[in-house]
């Protein structure tokens, strides 16, 4: 009689451990695996990551065994829109990449003539690509006006309007006050104004009108009555500071402010006449001076060569004598 050995295989335990990861909403997966084969891995996924394989092999496998799945982690993008202002690095647009699920930090945004207030949606525990925008409030700073002295011969002098914002579009309407009353100068729509020799008392300001493009707001601003007046020639330039602006839609009040205009230098109080008479008596009394000067210095040197011939006849006699 012959009998035949039975042999039943030996089973081995196999554990598949997400590591974050899961498989049929299983976070481990035990498979029964025979002595010596090689199993097929069950799907894990994790949110936010990429599988790239486990911590150790289980081919021709031998032994009971945990193999860890092993994960990178995504990244995603957030951009930062400045909304019309500029990144410290002058870009308008600065996008950010970051870890998934991990807090975005924001550039550093500036834009003149605003306040930052804040951006439109949050940006912690990002998990997806998206875009923030900046927001702005909208302040103007004060405006002033720059008296410039033009050149001493034509005596005139230039207004001109200070701290507007770049890129905003202004409108300008240069007023005289005249008979008590402002009066609208004539095609005077500009930024700055040229004034006359002969103005040097009169007051001038200036309506300026802008429309914020943001929210299409207009804001409206006029210097002061009193902040603003030419000062004489020969000195530093003044500043006027602007008055109080308004906003026209929804009444909100504009920057108030009122600077004196710069002071004139020694003759500042002089008339235009009295200018020009001190200057033709300087044109005639310099030479006149400078004359004066050469003919005194021509007779100390005559007298002089006079004294010395008459001591060398002195010694010539004395000798003689002798």
């Amino acid at each position: 009689m012959t009998v035949r050995a039975v042999w039943n295989p030996i089973m081995l335990s196999l554990v598949f451990d997400g590591a974050g990861g899961v498989s049929g909403g299983l976070a481990r997966v035990t498979l029964s695996v025979q002595h010596g084969t090689t199993p097929a891995a069950p799907l894990f996924t994790r949110e936010g990551y990429n599988f790239i394989g486990w911590d150790k092999s289980f081919n021709n496998l031998t032994e009971s065994t945990t193999v860890t799945a092993r994960w990178t982690i995504q990244t995603r993008t957030v951009t930062f829109d400045g909304a019309g202002g500029l990144s410290l690095g002058g870009l308008p647009v600065v996008p950010v990449t970051v870890n998934y699920g991990s807090n975005a930090r924001a550039p550093q945004f500036t834009r003149a003539g605003y306040e930052f207030n804040g951006w439109d949606k949050p940006f912690n525990t990002v998990i997806e690509n998206f875009t923030v925008t900046a927001r702005w409030t909208y302040k103007q700073p004060a405006i002033g006006v720059e008296v410039h002295q033009d050149t001493p011969a034509s005596g005139s002098k230039t207004l001109k309007v200070a701290n507007l914002i770049d890129g905003l579009d202004y409108a300008f309407q240069w007023q005289k006050l005249s008979g008590g009353a402002w009066q609208n100068i004539p095609g005077a729509n500009s930024g700055y104004l040229v004034i006359g020799s002969n103005e040097d008392s009169t007051h001038y300001r200036v309506i300026i009108s802008v429309i914020e493009p943001d929210s299409g707001t207009r804001y409206e601003y006029t210097t002061d009555s009193n902040s603003l007046t030419v000062p004489g020639s020969g000195g530093s330039s003044g500043v006027g500071g602007a008055g109080g602006g308004s906003n026209g839609s929804v009444g909100n009040s504009g920057g108030s402010g009122a600077g004196a205009s710069g002071a004139g230098g020694a003759n500042s109080n002089l008339t235009p006449s009295q200018r020009s008479a001190l200057g033709l008596f300087l044109i005639i009394a310099i030479p006149v001076l400078l004359l004066i000067i050469i003919f005194v210095a021509l007779g100390v040197n005559k007298a002089r060569r006079r004294r010395e011939r008459e001591e060398q006849l002195y010694y010539s006699n004395y000798r003689w004598k002798q």
